[in-house]
């Protein structure tokens, strides 16, 4: 049984990881889409950028926060019973 404990901490580790890995990944695009902007003469505008690293971290925690279990999404619970069976 522990090793299955262990396994389970490693993998929930990992995504955490992953989860915030893509975080990165999507604040370097957003960086970079306002860089590629200049040279098609766009503005580029660092409060753009700045929107999009707070949904990125709006999304991230809420999907963090949806995955550890501890604060399920709302709606997700006794789908698979009908409403008169649901307590």
């Amino acid at each position: 049984m522990d090793f299955l404990r262990e396994n389970s901490e490693v993998l929930s580790g990992r995504k955490r990881y992953s989860l915030w890995f893509a975080a990165l990944i999507l604040v370097v695009y957003s960086v970079l889409d306002e860089l590629l902007q200049i040279p098609v003469y766009r503005h580029a505008d660092v409060n753009d950028a700045i929107a999009d690293w707070i949904g990125i971290g709006i999304g991230a925690g809420r999907s963090g926060l949806a995955t550890s279990g501890r604060f399920p999404v709302s709606g997700t619970g006794n789908i698979s019973k009908p409403a008169t069976e649901r307590g």
